[in-house]
């Protein structure tokens, strides 16, 4: 279910792991503030493998897509689950 992150491109990358998001009324994002403090500089979990362990506010692919957490260029973003 993850195979897409792999390949996120650098531009989005990382951006579903922002805490404050704001979007106008085509979707697109406008805000994002608070990034995830275990997000590097190249926008890449440090705590990858042991993520839900360490974090409790990490989302799997599956809650991200129904949270809506994900910026609207994802692959996921369409994904219906």
């Amino acid at each position: 279910m993850e195979d897409y992150c792999n390949t996120c491109p650098s531009a989005i990358r990382g951006l579903c792991c922002y805490h404050n998001k704001a979007y106008d009324s085509e979707a697109k994002i406008m805000v994002y503030s608070n990034p995830c403090q275990y997000l590097n500089k190249a926008k890449r979990c440090k705590i990858y493998k042991k993520r839900f362990e360490i974090n409790p506010n990490c989302l799997d692919i599956e809650k991200a897509i129904r949270f809506l957490a994900l910026p609207p260029e994802c692959q996921y973003y369409e994904v219906k689950i």
